[in-house]
């Protein structure tokens, strides 16, 4: 009996042994094709990214998410994750100290394939040049929790030639716009352009000259006071969102190459006569907006525009 006992006791300690060797893992693998790695160093974290590839029999990975994870010096580096043996088309980094990406950062090993990076709220304050050289990414996501700027290098994204979706919330200014897709930038293959939750102020005539194709731009709620006639020339846009900044009136024929989707509700549009014409494309083409209505900033409240005399005399 007391062999048994032993052997019993034995056993649930290599049992429990075993838990507590799950339990320390700090990468944990989820279908399809996904690994998430939190709580750890980066030169920790490849050696479990290898063994759960090879558990898996993975010859890339869909999606690889490191979370609050610490990388030396808080920066990476081109070769910083080369020692991963399978390639990556999706890497995420979330709530992390990382506060410099030097140049090619995202190129070569594993790099090969990846097409989505999504940075959410690091310590990252500046975007170069060089940072994304000689990768093929095809959508970018940079987005934090409370309002950080960063500065952006002009034409930043010119390197990237494949770019078709870029989002940046949180971070960017109105400096950061002209530098990013202003005449002195070309992201020619870029199509859609969120710059939502910023501080943006003001947007000049000359604010998207470098992106030429782009059909989808949201700029919501990024305190935008003023449009400069040209702003959306001459992109063809199918959808803008300009809702929820703080603006009062509109340049004539400020939506003249725009084809639909218009949205610019929760404003405190100043419904006089500069606004006229902004009240009869909305009756004679309701087409383009995206909403039935919007509202008038009266002394009475507000009120729905079709209930204010824009131009009394």
């Amino acid at each position: 009996m007391k062999t048994t006992n032993h052997c019993k006791i034995i056993a649930l300690i290599c049992l429990l042994k075993s838990v507590n060797v799950v339990e320390a893992a700090k990468c944990q693998f989820s279908s399809p094709r996904t690994i998430k790695c939190a709580d750890t160093q980066i030169s920790d974290a490849i050696p479990e990214i290898n063994q759960i590839a090879s558990d898996y029999s993975l010859s890339e990975l869909g999606q690889l998410t490191l979370q609050r994870t610490q990388f030396d010096n808080d920066q990476i580096q081109r070769g910083w994750l080369s020692n991963v043996a399978v390639p990556v088309e999706q890497l995420n980094i979330e709530n992390s100290t990382l506060s410099t990406i030097q140049p090619r950062s995202f190129s070569g090993s594993p790099f090969g394939p990846l097409l989505v990076l999504i940075l959410t709220d690091t310590k990252i304050d500046t975007i170069t040049s060089g940072t994304f050289q000689d990768s093929k990414l095809t959508n970018i996501g940079i987005s934090f929790n409370t309002f950080h700027p960063i500065s952006v290098e002009e034409n930043a994204f010119g390197s990237l030639q494949t770019l078709r979706s870029l989002g940046l919330q949180k971070c960017v200014t109105h400096d950061a716009v002209l530098n990013m897709t202003g005449p002195n930038a070309e992201i020619p293959s870029l199509i859609s352009l969120t710059l939502s939750s910023n501080d943006i102020s003001e947007l000049s005539g000359s604010s998207f000259a470098g992106v030429k194709n782009l059909k989808v731009l949201y700029i919501s709620g990024s305190k935008i006071e003023t449009i400069e006639q040209g702003a959306f020339d001459p992109p063809m846009l199918e959808r803008l969102d300009i809702s929820s900044n703080e603006l009062t009136t509109l340049p004539k024929n400020l939506f003249r190459y725009v084809r639909g989707g218009i949205t610019i509700v929760n404003n405190k549009w100043h419904c006089d006569c500069d606004l006229v014409w902004l009240k009869d494309m909305f009756h004679y083409y309701p087409y383009y907006f995206s909403h039935r209505s919007f509202f008038c900033s009266t002394p009475e409240g507000d009120l729905p525009y079709q209930d204010v005399d824009f131009c009394p005399n």
